[in-house]
């Protein structure tokens, strides 16, 4: 199903799961850094990070927009990019250092509001961006935790949700309810 930036789509929590574990699915934006690896041109390896304009800028091809693409839709646009120096080029690349990333928390937690949170090693996850709300209130329903976030343009574009239950983490160290929470 195509989705516009209008329609929010329901996921199923178990596939968002593995799919947004995943870095191809992470969106890029404004102070990320990534590794490029040329496969047997060591030479043209090199790690950028994504300026304020959202853009890398490559030497051999000129200034690329990275941001609002995922790793594996940026390899795939640098890769067609490159076949004009370089015949069939085999390119890798990996987010090296994640930008800080901002969310809003809503509904029944201590402290609504905007947030940013997260090092440049690692994206925060649910039970770290609930803490910087200083934690929820007694009316919140802990079975029913509820997350928004941007879909890649590969995917669908639009929204995807999902809801959680975030009391299996407390009861049982369910840790794959503890995703991972992107910018958006």
């Amino acid at each position: 199903e195509k989705l516009t930036n209008n329609h929010i789509s329901n996921f199923d929590h178990n596939n968002l799961i593995s799919h947004q574990e995943n870095n191809t699915e992470y969106i890029l934006g404004t102070g990320d850094s990534i590794d490029v690896k040329f496969s047997g041109l060591d030479l043209f390896d090199n790690t950028y990070t994504i300026n304020a304009e959202g853009n890398i800028y490559f030497p051999e091809i000129g200034s690329i927009k990275a941001e609002g693409k995922t790793v594996s839709e940026l390899d795939e646009f640098i890769t067609e990019k490159f076949k004009k120096y370089i015949f069939n080029p085999d390119i890798e690349m990996f987010v090296v250092a994640y930008r800080p990333v901002s969310f809003y928390l809503i509904g029944e937690v201590r402290q609504p509001g905007l947030y940013t949170a997260g090092s440049a090693n690692e994206l925060p996850r649910l039970y770290d961006v609930l803490k910087a709300g200083a934690g929820f209130n007694n009316k919140a329903d802990l079975s029913q935790i509820e997350i928004i976030r941007i879909n890649s343009s590969s995917q669908g574009g639009g929204k995807i949700k999902t809801k959680l239950n975030l009391i299996s983490l407390f009861d049982t160290g369910n840790q794959a309810v503890n995703i991972r929470i992107h910018d958006g």
